[in-house]
């Protein structure tokens, strides 16, 4: 390189207080979107000479949500393929602010633990800095890239990102050759690269019945017994029914967990009518989520329990093949700059890097961190953003 990284390191403090200290949380959630926290980041970005495109959308609830694509103008090159780095800039809430040991939106940095404290420093701090830092770092050199590369700063990825990269792909902001590398999940040593997600479908569901009183429970129908018979049926026939393992997850199996119930009545004398709980489902890319609802259906059916079925949220598995030009890249950038064979794997959870394989893109997810993400008194730590930065930039050299 033609020069360290660690040079920019007060730089990337100073740079991830600014950001972290612009709430820039879902108006679903009680916030104002992130328009305020883009407007810094494109002031950044002027600063550092950088240019950039903006994508703007409207919300629900008539909030401007944007996304800014970031680019050094002198490198570009029709003839190179795109390389985005991904970092979502919106945050989720605090939650309880008693168990915040300072406030969460004025950002601390500790420089004996090499600590930087606040909401979102490493949920998407990290991706954020990693994606302006290797722009800025090669805007700054003369290290020749062999791809066209992009920092792109997406809207609303906490909340599912309908205007945010989902957006981005249906108005066709992406060449269909484009790469795609998302900083936004981590391992402590760096040494595992995501390929794969399950896929996700979360079920509510209404058992019927007959509310009565209590004294009379013959009568009715006790949507409560209702429930927690089909919820135990559900749970060994979904696992038995759905079976397969594969090593890339953890866990390996298909998973699906009865959460969320909802309220069903005020008194204790009355048997409810209707109970309503939910169903998290992670399944392995060898099914598909019509057979998940018709097998919840069939059981419902069989043991007798009327039930109505909304989903609520769905996203398909995923995965990138291990032998893509990404793969191999990202591989050989980690085993020469971190000195690690990294590992392959699939991930329960989900990310942006999900839709994009959907749409047909080669997406990894990969980044360094103790994962802290939505917790109270959240950190990043700063060596280990500087590690990653230095990655991508050996990932992106000719």
């Amino acid at each position: 390189m033609a020069k360290d990284i660690i040079e920019y390191k007060s730089e990337i403090v100073r740079d991830l207080s600014s950001i972290i200290e612009v709430p820039a949380i879902s108006p679903l959630s009680n916030g104002e979107g992130e328009a305020k926290r883009a407007e810094l980041i494109m002031s950044i970005l002027d600063k550092y000479k950088l240019g950039y495109d903006v994508y703007r959308y409207k919300d629900d609830m008539g909030f401007d949500r944007v996304n800014i694509v970031a680019y050094d103008r002198d490198r570009l090159d029709s003839k190179k393929r795109d390389l985005y780095l991904i970092g979502h800039i919106d945050t989720v809430a605090p939650g309880d602010i008693k168990s915040w040991e300072r406030d969460p939106f004025k950002a601390f940095y500790d420089s004996k633990e090499d600590k930087l404290y606040g909401r979102g420093s490493l949920d998407d701090g990290h991706g954020v800095m990693a994606s302006l830092y290797t722009l800025r770092y090669l805007k700054e050199s003369s290290l020749e890239a062999k791809y066209n590369v992009k920092a792109l700063f997406a809207a609303d990825e906490e909340l599912g990102s309908k205007y945010g990269i989902q957006k981005l792909i249906q108005d066709n902001i992406f060449k269909r050759d484009s790469l795609f590398v998302v900083p936004d999940w981590w391992t402590e040593r760096g040494d595992i690269i995501e390929i794969a997600e399950k896929g996700i479908l979360w079920l509510k569901v209404s058992v019927i019945g007959q509310q009565v009183h209590a004294s009379t429970p013959d009568k009715g129908l006790n949507a409560t017994l209702l429930m927690s018979k089909l919820i135990n049926s559900l749970y060994i026939r979904l696992h038995e029914r759905f079976n397969k393992r594969s090593k890339l997850f953890d866990p390996e199996i298909s998973t699906f967990e009865p959460t969320k119930i909802e309220q069903n009545t005020d008194s204790i004398n009355i048997i409810p009518g209707k109970n309503v709980f939910y169903i998290d489902c992670r399944y392995l890319p060898d099914y598909k989520r019509e057979d998940i609802i018709e097998e919840i259906k069939k059981v419902a059916n069989e043991i007798g329990v009327k039930i109505e079925l909304e989903i609520v949220n769905d996203s398909n598995a995923s995965y990138v093949n291990q032998n893509s030009e990404l793969v191999r890249s990202l591989t050989e950038a980690i085993k020469k700059t971190r000195s690690i064979e990294p590992k392959l794997v699939g991930i329960g959870g989900g990310t942006c890097a999900g839709f994009l394989r959907n749409a047909g893109f080669d997406a990894v997810v990969y980044g360094t961190g103790e994962d802290v993400a939505h917790q109270p008194n959240e950190y990043i730590v700063i060596k280990n953003l500087i590690e990653d930065i230095k990655t991508f930039i050996e990932l992106v050299r000719s």
